[in-house]
């Protein structure tokens, strides 16, 4: 992703960017470093966003602002929802429960914000519509694919399922994103708070 962003950069003329790479719970930056810190899809996908919360507001300068985007699985909208693919969202909400990671962790962000010493400046929840022709199935294959490379063997290896499972489960999910009545909204917050 590093050498990806770089090249990005420089083919935009960009040269003012610096990566790193570190402890989300102890970032490698003094006190109050930073303007603005943001996070997206970070805090449902670790064991305690709390804590990442307050290592971003421990960088974040006084007046600063925090930036944040999560998704919120308990409000998330799939119709039509089969056997098949009602199992396999079962399966993705099982092992979120299983790694202790929040699946509905946007209806947090005020809390999360308010413990980090930030005033609520600003917060609404939307969905991600895939509307457009292509887009859905799109969306669907990087789910796949995702499922395939990284979900499926921790599903298959707690025993949950087995791989002829996904495999099913992969082709029910094209056939989903190819019926032209089907809804797929994800739903997400997102936050903006000054540090006191």
């Amino acid at each position: 992703q590093f050498a990806a962003a770089i090249e990005a950069a420089k083919n935009t003329g960009i040269s003012n960017l610096h990566f790193d790479a570190g402890d989300i719970y102890a970032l490698p930056y003094p006190d109050a470093s930073f303007d603005v810190v943001f996070a997206s899809a970070v805090l449902g996908s670790v064991s305690t966003p709390q804590k990442v919360l307050t290592e971003m507001a421990r960088v974040l300068k006084p007046g600063g602002i925090m930036a944040l985007k999560e998704f919120d699985h308990g409000g998330d909208i799939i119709c039509p929802k089969s056997p098949v693919i009602q199992k396999s969202t079962e399966l993705y909400h099982r092992l979120r429960t299983h790694n202790d990671h929040a699946a509905d962790c946007g209806r947090q962000l005020r809390k999360f914000l308010h413990d980090a010493n930030c005033e609520v400046d600003y917060l609404r929840a939307f969905y991600d519509q895939k509307n457009e022709p292509g887009d859905l199935r799109t969306h669907i294959d990087r789910n796949n694919y995702l499922i395939n490379e990284i979900l499926g063997p921790q599903y298959v290896a707690e025993g949950w399922c087995t791989e002829a499972d996904l495999k099913i489960q992969a082709a029910e999910w094209v056939e989903f994103a190819d019926n032209p009545a089907a809804i797929y909204l994800a739903s997400w917050f997102e936050a903006v708070g000054i540090k006191r």
